[in-house]
């Protein structure tokens, strides 16, 4: 598991973004597959209590397109090597001005001038158009300027496509065709909600986890309309042409479909050494009083690992909530407790205590965090939020940090003994 997009930007280096997405695009192949949900564009520049902030590049629309850039053409491949056997179709997202959504809930409105459109969401869209040939396109949930961008043709065709010279496909975002009429109220039936989609030029309906009756482009939908009036065939066939083209720049027709080559591409010793070395590089020193850091063992005979985030164990289900959304179930996974006690052996004694839940604002624990905090010569307090309190659909009121993690913080400064804060997290606080 690579590290989040909010932490690979932190990096600065679009060329570790390249070699990632090249990695990526060989193992997807190995399984078979060969369209990928990425890179997120978004610029968080609009209200930061917005959940998705962890999977974008930033605030910086210049960071934001070069990091885009990088992972396009890493995934898809230029020039002959574009869409071969080792490559992918990406797919930018979300288009656009998505983060700009008012009271920062995931899909809400937005309302912007065409100014800052174009200052700020559109440059990252527009690299990738020009620079990388990026191959597919997802809209946004939410409406722009009181338009939904799944229905509006001044973005998919006078901007997208016209300015932009975009001559990809564009991929709607999950149920959203469907959701013109459930979400948006802007007709009556689904069959007007694929009409519009399809007008505007989104040329395949994304349907996820979702049963029959969420799908607009089905034939129990569309049929009856299309027989009533052909003359919207053009809109159908214009789709498939565009999807069908993206099927043969993959080389998909004529093509079996291969045995999953698990054991030998996918999580090879390499790519999980390169996650490593990301992940590193991701880290960001928010500052050092007095020079505490590093520490020095020789110095220290006992050290506190305090706070919700510091461990986590492996899931039944899903995979850990602290690697953020959209993560899948890694081969092995080390915790911050895990981590320290595999770097100090058996030099040092690590008196742990979780001192509090993340979700809930019980100080049960409080006593044990303070006890072990006393007992220690320095403390490494672990605290931040995870998928539960971030990402899509996860969006917050205020940024604090959850339950009762600020009264953790404060009564184990209050030891008096040297603390050093590790923040796990995907948005500000």
């Amino acid at each position: 598991v690579y590290p989040q997009a909010i932490a690979i930007a932190s990096t600065w280096e679009p060329e570790l973004v390249k070699k990632m997405a090249e990695q990526t695009a060989r193992e997807a192949r190995a399984l078979n597959i060969t369209h990928l949900y990425s890179p997120n564009l978004d610029v968080i520049s609009g209200d930061p209590r917005y959940g998705r902030v962890e999977e974008s590049y930033g605030e910086d629309p210049y960071l934001v397109s070069r990091m885009g850039v990088a992972f396009v053409q890493g995934a898809q491949g230029m020039g002959k090597e574009q869409f071969d056997e080792n490559h992918v179709m990406a797919t930018a997202k979300h288009f656009v001005g998505y983060p700009e959504n008012r009271r920062g809930i995931n899909g809400g409105f937005s309302d912007m001038s065409e100014r800052r459109l174009r200052e700020v969401y559109l440059p990252p869209f527009e690299a990738v158009v020009r620079e990388a040939k990026i191959g597919c396109i997802m809209p946004g949930h939410q409406d722009f300027n009181g338009v939904p961008c799944h229905m509006n043709t001044w973005l998919l065709k006078d901007v997208l496509r016209e300015e932009l010279g975009f001559d990809g496909f564009i991929v709607s975002d999950n149920n959203d065709v469907g959701r013109l009429q459930t979400m948006h109220y802007i007709t009556d039936t689904r069959a007007e909600a694929a009409i519009l989609g399809l007008k505007a030029g989104v040329d395949m309906d994304l349907v996820l986890g979702k049963p029959l009756e969420a799908y607009a482009y089905h034939k129990t939908v569309l049929k009856d309309t299309l027989q009533q009036n052909p003359q919207l065939v053009k809109y159908v066939d214009r789709a498939v042409s565009r999807i069908l083209t993206a099927k043969h720049k993959l080389g998909l027709f004529g093509s079996d479909l291969k045995e999953a080559k698990t054991d030998t591409i996918v999580s090879t010793r390499a790519h999980q050494e390169f996650a490593y070395e990301m992940a590193k590089k991701a880290i960001v020193l928010l500052k050092n009083e007095n020079n505490l850091l590093p520490l020095d063992m020789s110095k220290i005979g006992s050290l506190a690992v305090i706070g919700p985030n510091a461990t986590e164990e492996r899931p039944a289900n899903g995979t850990y909530s602290l690697l953020g959304g959209y993560s899948g179930l890694p081969p092995f996974y080390v915790s911050v407790l895990d981590g320290i006690k595999a770097k100090v052996g058996d030099d040092v004694k690590i008196n742990y205590a979780k001192g509090c839940d993340l979700l809930d604002n019980s100080k049960e624990g409080f006593p044990q965090a303070i006890a072990a905090a006393k007992n220690s010569d320095a403390v490494i307090l672990v605290v931040g939020g995870s998928r539960k309190t971030g990402g899509e659909g996860v969006d917050r009121s205020s940024l604090d940090l959850y339950g009762v993690q600020n009264e953790l913080v404060e009564a184990i400064h209050k030891t008096g003994k040297p603390v050093i804060v590790v923040l796990i997290n995907g948005r500000p606080l």
